[in-house]
């Protein structure tokens, strides 16, 4: 059974808020309703344009307006949409989660002083009360209650905090009492007097809206921020309330404030504090970014670093302050899969789960903060959420186990025995549970890759199911105990051996011989496969395997005495009296001349299937490849050979997958699928089943597997028109659909490429020395220039785009 780690991670709630551009009076409400929730700094808010805005007139990565919520929405990963104003739910198309509106998060506030959803502010400041009023503190603490000069002022609200009009002034007055808070007049002209104090005034700056919250920065660069911006436009508050959503530390600084004295001690002092060098390298540095706004122009920004003057670090010459005239686009998938931005995983309390491994069952009971009010706000909705991370070790699984799963796919949910669909959600990051109470029942089934592949398939329409020679696979690798098994497999002259390929042969179809193989050929074979095995124990050892792995079975070849045929015994089965399987007659064993008695190997199980067994090697080498191993660390979700069908297109693949990178410059996630060939070329059936699932599914990343060393003539002759058509331009500085070649080269390979080219030479010998060689798009370019000759497709982008230009420039 498989080893399975579950660990269930208690965070608050997090809301993704929708407004109209420059609505203010929306976005005030909307500051108003968060400053009241548990974790309120980790929440959104994101605009809903109709049309493209001007920050995003040239930039060529967006197509459709609507990408840039949807990757917003991506990025940030909220548990509920809230929508404000008068946006209509119909307006938010395909949303990844539940959409509510924002009065049913402050309605109830009136009466119960609760929200609607999430834990409320006057829960929080219970449990802060005692804990910091418990004792006597030494030194004193001042609570300071913000007031504003306007009530519209977006701002500063956003940076220090307010109470909804909502909530009564009979709470507002309970809570500034219970902490003997002072009231405090904050304006544009002084904000910079309560930065000074690290922003620590009111129940807000003193982070007790963060209370118990621990998270985590994925990177560590340009996370501290000194935000240059307009407080009177709409777009710069809502880019600094999302660089504070996403992790970042800001030091923010006004435009009218660009020639003071005060902001530039602040900003020195902030710089100093935050930029560091690494003890153990001291060429390893962070430094601090200085990034304006969208409404600041470029000449504004570089004058005020000018004015600052930021200092070097001592040994280097680099200042400890770098410019950056652009915001980050969190909304870029891009960005994201490249690890060019990443959001803050933010976590208040963890545990580990126990599981039942032979129930492959998950059963817990929520973990809830510690001040979660014993009163429900009415309706029942969720208050808190769980996050829940399951990470099977395959070493002891006789399959796949699922590592990643899809997202937003309600058949997913139900695969995993879920009930109440509408409390969970499955994201990228993992799965979620929204809690409404403390002892809330958690439970659900751990399903294998299969599993949860098919049920994305049927989630998005089609049939699928196992087809007969991914049975086979499968049984094969129940025999091989599991995926990593299937490195005893890496072997060429091992897999001709299993095959019974010889040298003039070129069969897929080949079956053992009936009278299978003589003791003689089967030792000499056998040491041949182990001396081009790579393996670390002896040669006894790497035999013995072969009946440990139930591959081989010992028997013995003799003739009936009625029809003189020859036919195969297992040793398990023989007795003085044999029954011949041709003509059913019986005959007795010659006891009397054991010369006659030939003793011989056979392959038996799913290692004897005729022409499915040699076709499963491939798939299982290729599965092989794609799998996390001791160098890297991605994840899969991997299903073999199936077939599907939806609205009469039928599909049908060797092998499919959920791929993860877990390199630092590949986070995203691929759908890979395989066409995989032990021995025989691939002929223009093949290709035009690839042609099915490159239309069928765009992006995708589609693998043409063979154990040759090399594609030949007429193979290249039908691959290379398929290659070049998905090979063009699509999305992401990606192509259509990336063609992955891999042979014996790569399959039979004990590391991946580039290290398993070194020793090659010839067309190999660039990418072998290429350090910089990240991830599968890299390999896709490499093995498409070495098996095809065909030129990395970024050139052939460059070369398209200077004619257009030159193109346009003529017309001009």
């Amino acid at each position: 059974m498989p080893s399975i780690d579950v660990e269930q991670n208690l965070r608050p709630l997090k809301f993704a808020y929708i407004v109209r551009p420059n609505d203010m009076t929306a976005l005030k409400k909307v500051i108003e309703t968060n400053s009241f929730l548990w974790g309120a700094r980790f929440n959104p808010v994101l605009p809903l344009y109709k049309k493209r805005p001007k920050y995003l007139k040239e930039n060529f990565r967006i197509k459709k307006i609507s990408e840039l919520l949807h990757g917003n929405l991506r990025f940030f990963e909220p548990d509920f949409i809230v929508i404000s104003g008068d946006i209509q739910v119909e307006e938010i198309e395909n949303p990844p989660c539940e959409i509510i509106n924002l009065s049913d998060i402050y309605e109830n506030i009136v009466e119960e002083g609760l929200p609607g959803y999430g834990i409320g502010l006057s829960e929080i400041v219970t449990e802060y009360y005692g804990k910091e009023f418990k004792f006597l503190r030494r030194d004193k603490r001042a609570h300071y209650f913000p007031s504003y000069n306007h009530a519209n002022n977006c701002f500063l609200k956003s940076a220090f905090g307010c109470f909804p009009e909502e909530f009564s002034s009979h709470g507002v007055k309970s809570i500034t009492e219970s902490l003997e808070t002072k009231e405090k007049r904050i304006t544009l002209d002084n904000y910079l007097s309560f930065m000074e104090r690290g922003g620590s005034i009111d129940i807000h700056g003193l982070n007790i809206y963060e209370l118990r919250i621990d998270y985590t920065k994925h990177i560590d660069r340009e996370r501290d921020v000194i935000f240059v911006l307009d407080p009177a436009s709409f777009i710069d508050v809502v880019d600094y309330i999302n660089l504070k959503a996403a992790g970042y530390t800001i030091l923010p600084i006004l435009r009218s404030f660009l020639k003071s004295d005060q902001a530039k001690r602040l900003c020195l002092e902030f710089i100093e504090e935050k930029a560091w060098v690494h003890r153990d390298n001291p060429h390893a540095t962070y430094s601090i970014t200085m990034q304006r706004s969208r409404s600041v122009n470029k000449e504004e920004l570089e004058e005020f670093y000018k004015y600052v003057d930021p200092p070097k670090f001592e040994h280097l010459d680099w200042p400890k302050c770098h410019m950056q005239l652009d915001l980050p686009d969190f909304w870029s998938r891009w960005n994201q899969e490249k690890g060019h931005v990443s959001c803050v995983t933010i976590t208040a309390d963890k545990k580990e789960i126990p599981t039942f491994t032979e129930e492959r069952r998950v059963r817990s009971r929520a973990i809830a903060p510690d001040f979660l009010s014993n009163r429900t706000p009415r309706p029942y909705k969720p208050r808190f959420a769980n996050d829940i991370a399951v990470t099977p070790y395959s070493s002891t699984a006789e399959t796949f186990e699922a590592e990643i799963y899809p997202s937003n796919s309600d058949e997913v949910v139900r695969a995993l025995g879920i009930f109440g669909m509408d409390e969970w959600l499955i994201k990228e990051s993992g799965i979620t549970k929204l809690c409404r109470v403390d002892d809330e029942l958690i439970f659900f089934d751990i399903q294998n890759a299969e599993e949860i592949f098919l049920s994305w398939l049927k989630s998005e329409g089609w049939g699928a199911k196992i087809s007969d020679a991914g049975k086979v696979a499968y049984q094969m690798l129940k025999h091989l105990g599991g995926p990593w098994g299937i490195t005893f497999l890496q072997g060429k002259e091992l897999i001709k051996f299993l095959v019974g390929k010889n040298d003039e042969e070129d069969s897929e179809n080949r079956s053992q011989p009936s009278s299978g193989m003589v003791s003689r050929d089967f030792k000499g074979k056998a040491q041949k496969a182990y001396n081009d095995h790579y393996v670390l124990w002896g040669e006894d050892r790497f035999i013995k395997c072969f009946f440990e792995y139930n591959i081989f079975q010992l028997g013995t070849e003799l003739q009936c005495d009625v029809c003189a045929r020859r036919s195969w015994h297992p040793i398990d089965s023989l007795d003085y009296t044999i029954k011949c399987p041709h003509c059913l007659n019986t005959f007795e064993v010659p006891s009397h001349d054991p010369d006659a008695i030939r003793w011989s190997y056979k392959t038996i199980g799913p290692f004897s299937a005729a022409g499915k067994a040699a076709g499963a090697y491939s798939v299982l080498l290729t599965a092989k490849f794609f799998a996390s191993d001791s160098a890297i660390s991605n994840t899969t979700t991997t299903v073999l050979s199936f077939e599907a069908e939806k609205n009469e297109i039928k599909i049908e693949a060797d092998l499919g997958l959920f791929y993860r990178e877990g390199s630092y410059f590949d986070r995203g996630t691929e759908l890979i699928f395989c066409e995989c060939k032990t021995y025989r070329s691939f002929t223009k059936k093949d290709i035009n089943k690839m042609k099915i699932l490159a239309k069928e599914f765009p992006g995708s990343i589609l693998v043409l597997a063979t154990l040759n060393d090399q594609l030949t003539a007429s193979e290249k002759k039908i691959i290379k028109p398929f290659v070049a058509a998905c090979n063009k331009y699509h999305e992401r500085d990606r192509p259509k659909n990336p063609i992955m070649v891999l042979t014996a080269n790569e399959l039979c390979a004990h590391t991946r490429p580039p290290f398993s080219w070194k020793d090659k030479g010839g067309t190999y010998k660039p990418f072998a020395e290429n350090s910089r060689f990240y991830s599968l798009l890299d390999i896709c370019q490499a093995t498409q220039k070495i098996y095809l000759g065909i030129e990395p497709w970024s050139k052939n982008w460059e070369k398209e785009w200077k004619r257009r230009a030159a193109t346009r420039a003529s017309k001009n």
